[in-house]
This record gives C-alpha cells, sequence and structure tokens, in this order.
C-alpha cells in the first residue's frame, strides 16, 4: 500500500465536512484539478433554504436528489425558471448557466463537478438571487 506522500498531488482527494450557515451538512472530495463530489443533507426542519446562485465557467455540476426534493432555480436568456427535482431524479447543469438550489428538509443530495473542471471556478450571480427572492415573496 502507497501512504499519500508516494501519491502525485492530482491523485489525492481533499476530503472535510463542514455545516454551512444555512444549517447544511456538507461533506467534500475534491481534487486539484476542482472536479469533486458533495454530499448535502438538510435537516430536519420546517422549511428548507436557497443556496447561494452561482455559475460555472467551464465545469459541469450535476444534481442527483437521493430522497427528498428540491427546487432547481436557473437563468435562461434573462428569465427565471423554477422547477422540482424529486428522488432519483438527476439534472446537469452546463458551464455559464446561472443556477441555484432550494434544498428541502429531510433531502440527501449529491452534487458531481466534472468536465473541465477548474479550480476555483465558482462565480457568485446576485442577479438570479435577486430574481428568486422577488419570485418567493
Amino acid at each position: 500500500m502507497m501512504s499519500n506522500v508516494d501519491l502525485p498531488a492530482n491523485d489525492i482527494l481533499q476530503v472535510n465536512t463542514e455545516v454551512m450557515n444555512n444549517g447544511e451538512t456538507r461533506s467534500r472530495m475534491k481534487s486539484c484539478d476542482g472536479s469533486g463530489y458533495i454530499r448535502t443533507r438538510y435537516p430536519n426542519e420546517e422549511k428548507g433554504r436557497w443556496q447561494n446562485s452561482h455559475f460555472h465557467q467551464t465545469t459541469f455540476e450535476t444534481y442527483i436528489v437521493q430522497s427528498g426534493s428540491i427546487l432547481y432555480a436557473e437563468l435562461i436568456k434573462g428569465e427565471l425558471e423554477i422547477r422540482k427535482v424529486t428522488a432519483n431524479e438527476v439534472i446537469t447543469v452546463k458551464p455559464g448557466v446561472p443556477h441555484n438550489v432550494f434544498v428541502y428538509p429531510n433531502t440527501d443530495l449529491h452534487t458531481v463537478k466534472h468536465g473541465a473542471a477548474q479550480p476555483d471556478d465558482w462565480h457568485a450571480c446576485p442577479e438570479l438571487d435577486r430574481l428568486i427572492e422577488a419570485h418567493v415573496m
């Protein structure tokens, strides 16, 4: 068996788990090339919450709903589109598409970042956050 010291840097995955400000628990495995995996578990509360709207310049992002459900929002040609995604459904977001997810309570969500992934390829999209807030109000 080889130790991490013997492996090339691009073969080592960084692993961490953290609780986000919105109460989600996120367990991550991330490669130095920007690809990775995240398991999100939303706590058992009365309501869920939106994450932060963003886009990726070169990275595809695939959401897999293990259990529960999410709302998936995206900004297409300046128009807000929101749809519900339930257990066993999969959605893949192409690079350049601003998007966000609302995670309902008791939801397990898998996220895979893949394709021509790059480190730090996460860019905020406050315009989508504003549209979501106006739509939900």
